[in-house]
């Protein structure tokens, strides 16, 4: 889903997405009785509760983009959903058209079990889990949650999420809650019927904005093109994001200057401002405290399955769902379009690959030890990735959740960048 939502958006995957509309839908107030029914099931199968929540979104007239987030079904299978409903109304869920993922029949084992007391008994209630953003949850730790909800009606999800971790411990070791990670799962294990949220009555739009509609930051205004040596940025400064004004430098920055548009990672993720901290001697304004903004980068998790990183690793199915986590994406990397400096990109990449595996771990409790990215070829050759010593190992079979673009999308070429020396060892072994 992440994948989708962050994909180039070139005028033939723009085509594709334009093509694709939700028909009109109606139904009867029985049938609609019935379609909130098995929404709402712990029964009848993760296929049929799904197909029924997608319905019901475009009855209430959600957009694809919403019902593709909300639900996690990619949208084709969507609109073809849709279409069916108002072909062969109800019928259409009766028989799901084909058999749950390995993943879907976990969950749905999960449900069983949480549902019905006798299936308890035995080692599997305390051993059999369901996995949401690399986490592990048993039996009893859903209970738990879901207990947690009971307790707090009204709560808004942020703060069950906040009681969820103090209940759970999870911390970094730094003492910072991993609250986002935890907001993620909740809306995850909601939407899967393994605990119940209230409806949000205000959700966040996925939709582009207008450039005219957000001010553009002070520090973006257009300035004129000028060649540096890398001395006279010396030191490159790498500064978190940690309040409003950053945030908003930082989307500002992606929106207007990078490729991809959207600024937003997905999952956990680490974003940094990048700063030349001095300037032939002098510090420029604006944010002369600060230096001269050279660009931004930004880490999110990892993609959970690419078939030549897998291969370099050496890795089997077992190891890589346990040690996937320890290996995080550089997703986004800009350096601002009046900023020239020969081997600034390939200095960025090297210096913020030894800072980002610390600070990862102070944020998360998890030391990575590799990191991997994508490099569009159609656009770029990865030339300061090659410079700082990052590793070619293959290519993307090209990417798009609307299958008739999939032989179209442009391959990607997979870069990765070992943080330690027996980084194999370590997302090998068994946990």
């Amino acid at each position: 889903m992440r994948l989708w939502l962050e994909q180039k958006e070139d005028d033939s995957e723009c085509t594709t997405a334009s093509i694709l509309r939700l028909p009109a839908v109606h139904c009867s107030d029985e049938e609609k009785t019935r379609l909130i029914k098995m929404a709402q099931s712990r029964t009848i199968g993760i296929w049929r509760m799904k197909r029924a929540k997608v319905i019901l979104g475009a009855i209430e007239g959600k957009p694809l983009e919403r019902l593709t987030v909300d639900i996690r079904v990619p949208p084709e299978s969507i609109v073809k959903c849709v279409e069916a409903f108002s072909r062969e109304r109800l019928t259409f869920l009766d028989h799901p058209i084909r058999k749950p993922t390995s993943r879907e029949a976990r969950v749905e084992k999960m449900l069983e079990m949480l549902e019905k007391p006798s299936k308890r008994k035995g080692g599997d209630w305390k051993s059999f889990t369901v996995r949401y953003i690399g986490i592990d949850f048993t039996g009893p730790m859903i209970q738990r949650i879901r207990a947690i909800i009971l307790g707090h009606p009204g709560a808004t999800r942020a703060a069950l999420a906040r009681i969820v971790c103090r209940e759970f411990g999870a911390y970094s070791s730094t003492g910072k809650s991993h609250f986002s990670t935890f907001i993620d799962i909740l809306k995850r294990m909601d939407m899967d019927n393994i605990i119940p949220l209230a409806e949000v009555t205000s959700v966040k739009s996925y939709q582009k904005t207008s450039e005219k509609s957000v001010p553009h930051h002070p520090l973006l205004h257009k300035r004129r093109l000028r060649t540096w040596h890398h001395k006279d940025i010396e030191p490159v400064v790498f500064v978190p994001i940690q309040d409003r004004d950053q945030q908003h430098l930082w989307n500002d920055m992606m929106s207007r200057f990078h490729y991809l548009k959207r600024p937003r990672l997905f999952g956990p993720q680490l974003r940094y401002l990048i700063y030349g901290n001095k300037s032939n001697g002098r510090l420029e304004a604006p944010g002369a405290n600060k230096g001269l903004l050279l660009g931004a980068i930004g880490f999110s998790p990892a993609a959970w399955q690419l078939a030549d990183r897998d291969t370099f690793i050496g890795w089997n199915t077992q190891q890589r769902q346990k040690g996937l986590s320890r290996i995080i994406g550089n997703s986004r990397f800009l350096i601002l379009p009046w900023i020239r400096c020969p081997n600034l990109a390939s200095i960025i990449l090297g210096r913020a690959a030894k800072r980002v595996s610390a600070d990862w771990k102070a944020a998360y409790g998890i030391r990575p030890v590799l990191l991997e990215t994508f490099v569009q070829q159609e656009r770029f050759h990865g030339t300061c990735y090659r410079a700082a010593n990052w590793i070619e190992v293959g290519e993307t079979d090209g990417y798009s959740y609307f299958s008739a673009q999939k032989k179209k999308r442009s391959a990607k070429t997979i870069f990765l960048f070992p943080l330690c020396k027996n980084f194999r060892i370590e997302l090998c072994k068994e946990l």
